[in-house]
């Protein structure tokens, strides 16, 4: 490994990003199966999926940072999620690699957000594919 074992992203979530969100999404508050469409104000909550979308560049962070190019995301399992998001809320997201012990194509990471006050918000195991020498791609 040759950069850091943990890296971290913030950002503060705007209107917009919540609503771009659910456009891309294709959310639609017609729809009873989808999460309800955002909108201005500090009332109204994100969707989980937004706290992905910064896991996510938490991972992609440190895999650039390290030189991992060639990586592939297995996913993200033992999720938890705490207190909801809200719009004006300050996510940090926490990636830490725990290295294994020797050389194999999968490492895992726990990626932990949390908000200006602290509080969780989620948290998972990420696991990442990485080629090792000549090994194929899964």
């Amino acid at each position: 490994m040759t950069g850091p074992s943990e890296v971290a992203v913030s950002r503060t979530v705007a209107a917009v990003d919540a609503d771009l969100f659910d456009a891309v999404a294709e959310r639609d508050s017609a729809q009873p199966d989808f999460w309800p469409q955002s909108s201005t104000g500090a009332d109204v909550e994100v969707a989980p999926e937004f706290v992905f979308g910064l896991m996510s560049s938490a991972s992609t962070r440190w895999c650039s940072l390290n030189g991992r190019t060639d990586a592939l995301s297995y996913g993200y399992d033992e999720v938890t999620l705490g207190v909801a998001v809200r719009i004006g809320d300050t996510l940090t997201a926490r990636y830490v690699l725990h290295p294994p012990a020797r050389p194999e194509p999968k490492i895992y990471g726990r990626v932990t957000v949390h908000n200006q006050d602290g509080d969780l918000v989620a948290s998972a195991r990420h696991t990442l594919w990485q080629r090792i020498g000549t090994t194929p791609v899964p």
